[in-house]
Protein backbone atom coordinates (compact mmCIF):
# COMPACT_ATOMS: atom_id res chain seq x y z
CA UNK A 1 0.00 0.00 0.00
CA UNK A 2 2.88 2.35 0.86
CA UNK A 3 4.57 1.63 -2.47
CA UNK A 4 1.35 2.41 -4.37
CA UNK A 5 1.01 5.70 -2.48
CA UNK A 6 4.62 6.62 -3.32
CA UNK A 7 4.10 5.68 -6.98
CA UNK A 8 1.02 7.91 -7.14
CA UNK A 9 2.98 10.72 -5.49
CA UNK A 10 5.81 10.28 -8.01
CA UNK A 11 3.32 10.37 -10.89
CA UNK A 12 1.75 13.52 -9.44
CA UNK A 13 5.16 15.16 -9.04
CA UNK A 14 6.12 14.24 -12.61
CA UNK A 15 2.86 15.75 -13.88
CA UNK A 16 3.48 18.95 -11.93
CA UNK A 17 7.04 19.11 -13.22
CA UNK A 18 5.84 18.74 -16.82
CA UNK A 19 3.27 21.51 -16.30
CA UNK A 20 5.86 23.84 -14.75
CA UNK A 21 8.24 23.10 -17.62
CA UNK A 22 5.54 23.94 -20.17
CA UNK A 23 4.78 27.20 -18.35
CA UNK A 24 8.47 28.08 -18.18
CA UNK A 25 8.86 27.32 -21.88
CA UNK A 26 5.88 29.53 -22.77
CA UNK A 27 7.25 32.28 -20.56
CA UNK A 28 10.65 31.98 -22.26
CA UNK A 29 9.00 32.19 -25.68
CA UNK A 30 7.12 35.32 -24.67
CA UNK A 31 10.32 36.89 -23.30
CA UNK A 32 12.16 36.01 -26.52
CA UNK A 33 9.42 37.58 -28.65
CA UNK A 34 9.48 40.72 -26.51
CA UNK A 35 13.26 40.91 -26.79
CA UNK A 36 13.06 40.51 -30.58
CA UNK A 37 10.46 43.28 -30.76
CA UNK A 38 12.69 45.48 -28.62
CA UNK A 39 15.68 44.84 -30.90
CA UNK A 40 13.55 45.56 -33.99
CA UNK A 41 12.47 48.87 -32.46
CA UNK A 42 16.09 49.75 -31.67
CA UNK A 43 17.06 48.95 -35.26
CA UNK A 44 14.23 51.13 -36.59
CA UNK A 45 15.29 54.00 -34.33
CA UNK A 46 18.88 53.59 -35.50
CA UNK A 47 17.80 53.72 -39.16
CA UNK A 48 15.68 56.81 -38.47
CA UNK A 49 18.64 58.52 -36.81
CA UNK A 50 20.86 57.64 -39.76
CA UNK A 51 18.29 59.05 -42.18
CA UNK A 52 18.03 62.27 -40.17
CA UNK A 53 21.81 62.57 -40.22
CA UNK A 54 21.93 61.97 -43.97
CA UNK A 55 19.15 64.51 -44.48
CA UNK A 56 21.08 67.10 -42.48
CA UNK A 57 24.22 66.41 -44.51
CA UNK A 58 22.33 66.77 -47.79
CA UNK A 59 20.74 70.03 -46.64
CA UNK A 60 24.19 71.37 -45.72
CA UNK A 61 25.59 70.35 -49.11
CA UNK A 62 22.66 71.98 -50.92
CA UNK A 63 23.16 75.20 -48.93
CA UNK A 64 26.83 75.13 -49.87
CA UNK A 65 25.95 74.74 -53.57
CA UNK A 66 23.41 77.57 -53.38
CA UNK A 67 25.91 79.83 -51.62
CA UNK A 68 28.54 79.14 -54.29
CA UNK A 69 25.98 79.78 -57.04
CA UNK A 70 24.95 83.04 -55.37
CA UNK A 71 28.58 84.17 -55.15
CA UNK A 72 29.16 83.28 -58.82
CA UNK A 73 26.06 85.24 -59.89
CA UNK A 74 27.15 88.23 -57.83
CA UNK A 75 30.62 88.11 -59.35
CA UNK A 76 29.18 87.90 -62.87
CA UNK A 77 26.82 90.82 -62.19
CA UNK A 78 29.64 92.85 -60.70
Amino acid sequence: AEIERQEKEIIQLRTELIEHTKEATESSKIEAVLEIDNLKNQLIQSKISALHCAKGTLKFQEREKLAKLYVCIQLEDG
